[in-house]
């Protein structure tokens, strides 16, 4: 921290600092994607594997539809 401090303010100091934040900031943001999509897919198979595709019985199907009704 004492070194930023210490470090003269000319043009050529600050395009250095700003070409590092820049630099720094898409690392950062490339990251956040990465663990974003990560993120997304999981909830996404989640969600499809919870979905009950079993078929009803004719049994299931008539009280289904008195509870409709």
């Amino acid at each position: 921290m004492q070194a930023e401090i210490e470090k003269p303010d000319d043009l050529a100091a600050v395009r250095d600092s700003l070409a590092m934040l820049k630099s720094e900031h898409l690392e950062d943001l490339q990251l956040l994607y990465a663990i974003h999509s990560q993120d997304y897919v999981r909830e996404a198979t989640d969600k499809y594997k919870s979905k009950d595709e079993t078929p009803l019985s004719d049994d299931a199907k008539a009280k289904l539809q008195v509870r409709r009704n």
